[in-house]
Parts: C-alpha cells; structure tokens; sequence
C-alpha cells in the first residue's frame, strides 16, 4: 500500500514538474501580438485557440499544423472545378483584407484558369512533389502584378521586374471538404521598430466551388 501512495506521489509531482517545463522552456514559447498588446504563449496552445501571429522561428510547426493531412491523391480528384473567392480570414477567425483573383478554374487535364479583374490567366496545375499539401502551377505568360501604373512609377525597379515576370507560383491547401477549397498563406506583420523581431500571421483564403 505503502508503494502504490509513493508511486501516486512521483507521478502526480512529475506530472507538475512536466508541466513548469512546458510553460518555460523557450522552445514552447509563443509571443502574441495583438491589439498593440505582447503575450506570451505555450505554444500548445495554438491547437485548442490559434493565436493570431507566432515569432518567426516556430514558422515550420505552423506550417505542419495547418497544411492539409490528404494524400495527393484526394487532393487531385477533389480540387477539379471551378471556385469562387468567398474570405480570407485569420487563425484567430479575424477577417482579412486580401485581394485574391475571384475565380480559379482547375480542370481534369491539368489546365488551369484564374480570372483577376479583368485578366483571365491560363496555365496548367500539378501537384508539388516536393512540398506537401502545395499545387504548383505555371503560367502561359506573367501573371498580372495589379499594380496601378501610378503606383509603380515609386516602387524599387528590381523588385517591380520580379513582381512583372512571375511564371509559376505555389498554393499550400489547408482543407478541401464539403464544396470548400481552403489555400493558406504566411504574412509577416507590421513592425513598430525595424529592430523588432519578426512575427508572422497565417492567413487563411477560402473559396467556395460553384461547379
């Protein structure tokens, strides 16, 4: 009897023990900003009440969390159809402005099609062997930058080049489910100071299919 309360004791103690761990190790740290506000987080937490942006070193266990668990199987027969851009929203279920093209068309034969404004863009889709849960898809010729040409007349010439000859792209799903495609994208947020350490947010961008 004696040992069944000593061994009652040693794991209740360890169990607090594990726990204080958890709470200080640096490594299971999440610091949140929100509302102007810094918290600290256990980053265990983001699975239970997603916070709405992490440091950027816990980047890859976000990554994992919310990219889809499907095999590339499920994903190329349930991503065929044409999609409407419904939201973007964050992991906090804080909506997002975000401008996205209003329709992706993803057809049987591996081509695709978006329309962006005005611009109907065509290419074909493949699922990215590389990176899991990713379609990659390529373009007949540069995607559309949608930059007013006011606004490029002040943007640094290299990076509005690079921004103008966009080939190919990448899409990371996090769900396709009943009638929904879900991409997720990774933002960093504004910083107060340039000396401020980095944070960034999970977006996620939602369309609804309507064939």
């Amino acid at each position: 009897m004696k040992a069944v309360l000593i061994a009652t004791i040693f794991i209740f103690i360890s169990c607090i023990l594990f726990s204080q761990v958890l709470e200080t190790n640096p490594e299971n740290i999440i610091i949140e900003y929100k509302d102007g506000k810094k918290t600290i987080r256990n980053k265990y937490d983001f699975k239970k009440n997603s916070p709405d942006s992490f440091h950027y070193y816990y980047r890859s266990d976000f990554e994992r969390e919310f990219t889809i668990k499907n095999d590339s199987g499920y994903i190329c027969t349930n991503i065929i159809g044409k999609w409407k851009f419904a939201d973007a929203i964050r992991t906090n279920n804080e909506k997002e402005k975000y401008s996205e093209p209003r329709y992706y068309n993803f057809n049987v034969d591996r081509s695709f099609v978006s329309i962006i404004s005005k611009d109907t863009i065509y290419g074909k889709w493949s699922y990215s062997n590389d990176l899991k849960g990713t379609i990659r898809v390529d373009y007949q010729k540069p995607k559309p930058t949608g930059i007013p040409t006011e606004v490029k007349k002040y943007m640094n010439p290299e990076i509005l080049k690079q921004l103008e000859n966009i080939m190919s792209e990448t899409f990371t799903l996090n769900d396709i489910a009943n009638e929904t495609l879900t991409f997720f994208t990774i933002n960093p947020t504004e910083r107060k100071n340039f000396n401020d350490e980095l944070h960034l947010r999970i977006i996620k961008i939602i369309y609804n299919k309507i064939q």
